[in-house]
């Protein structure tokens, strides 16, 4: 067991609840190297479940004299370790920056350790800061450890539980859709593992920043791609639209593997640029196997990439002009104007959702799914590309 006395010398001022495992720990750990690695291995092999305590040995236990930072909560510890090169006393550079955290199981009682992938901001969260050996030892609570490395702000652990709307009842919207800041007006809560739930009060202008944009942007660059195909093709030129992710691209056929494929391929892509410049405004600069263009319009300015090298599983040679960006201000505004039309049609319903082993039963909660055919469309590759807002999002 671990010793009482050496629990309460470990615990940082302003956390004397610290369970005392994590507060031993997190003293093992601030002394680097002073303590050996078998301490650590007895350490692990008593405390930790199974899996995580070599997980712990092998990624924190062989690298504690490289422990930069330490932070301590009740029922968490997060550690930093920097490994640095150094010439002589002088420190050159960081090689090497990994993170983790730990943590108490509530089921099992026992220690589990998982990675994150950044840099926790502390600056003026902490209970207190202390230097141990090197080591910045820093003291939050459980709630700054939820919400700023989790990610949410309550645990749900009882079988059944009533989650309240945040901010108090639902107002009505006004004109506008206009209710009070989100940081009043939205809530997360975890209910499995790394299942969590985003609860907020229904804002139209909200859902639209969040799950919006990125589709607006998406539609947006496919109306370039249009307008760039419509001018490749009133001059002879037959492409075949493809997409590798959110990406468009139009692809020129007529490649060549000869000994010549590189001067072929400069040549093509300075004959689609030369022919953009009689529609669009084209500033480009080439490379060995690509070029960079930025085009512009009355309406869409685009920056496209011209590749004339495999691509899209086509063979060397073949010209692709992708779409990498574009903005349009005046389609921009129109489509968000029709959008805001349509969600302020919702209306709050009462249902209920299935996720993994919960059931959720929902009260005046608008399900967030649409599918808005706007108004503005493509002329000559087809009209099949609508916009989709979050068939997965509930707002309350």
């Amino acid at each position: 067991m671990v010793s009482q006395k050496a629990a309460l010398l470990a615990r940082p001022r302003g956390l004397e609840d610290t369970d005392p495992r994590i507060a031993v720990l997190a003293d093992m750990l601030a002394m680097r190297d002073a303590v050996p690695y078998s301490a650590h291995k007895h350490f692990a092999k008593m405390y930790f479940m199974e899996l995580h305590d070599e997980y712990y040995l092998i990624h924190v236990a062989r690298y504690r004299k490289h422990v930069k930072e330490l932070i301590v909560a009740q029922h968490y510890l997060a550690v930093s370790i920097e490994q640095e090169l150094r010439a002589g006393r002088r420190r050159v550079r960081t090689i090497s920056a990994r993170r983790f955290i730990i943590g108490v199981d509530h089921d099992t009682d026992a220690l589990w350790i998982n990675r994150i992938r950044f840099s926790p901001a502390v600056t003026n969260c902490c209970h207190n800061v202390t230097w141990r050996n090197g080591v910045r030892v820093y003291a939050v609570d459980d709630t700054w450890v939820k919400k700023d490395i989790f990610g949410y702000d309550h645990d749900i652990t009882e079988n059944t539980y009533t989650i309240e709307i945040p901010g108090g009842a639902l107002a009505p919207l006004d004109v506008l859709g206009r209710i009070e800041p989100r940081s009043s007006s939205s809530a997360t809560y975890r209910v499995q593992g790394d299942l969590i739930f985003r609860v907020s009060r229904f804002d139209p202008h909200d859902v639209l920043i969040q799950w919006a944009r990125g589709e607006i942007d998406r539609y947006i660059r496919y109306l370039a791609l249009d307008k760039i195909v419509a001018v490749l093709r009133d001059h002879g030129i037959g492409v075949t639209i493809a997409t590798e992710r959110d990406n468009y691209a139009a692809l020129i056929p007529g490649g060549t593997n000869g000994s010549r494929w590189s001067e072929f391929a400069r040549r093509n892509r300075e004959r689609v640029i030369k022919i953009l410049s009689t529609y669009f405004s084209v500033s480009a600069d080439s490379g060995r196997t690509f070029a960079i263009a930025r085009i512009r319009d009355g309406q869409i300015e685009a920056w496209i990439e011209i590749r004339s090298v495999a691509y899209f599983g086509n063979p060397a040679g073949d010209t692709v002009v992708i779409v990498r960006d574009a903005s349009a201000a005046q389609i921009r505004s129109k489509l968000y104007e029709d959008l805001l039309t349509q969600f302020m049609e919702l209306r709050p319903q009462d249902f209920t959702r299935h996720y993994g082993n919960h059931v959720l039963e929902f009260s005046r909660a608008i399900p967030v799914s649409l599918v808005y055919e706007p108004a503005v469309k493509p002329s000559s590759i087809g009209a099949g590309n609508a916009i989709h807002i979050g068939a997965r999002h509930i707002r309350g």
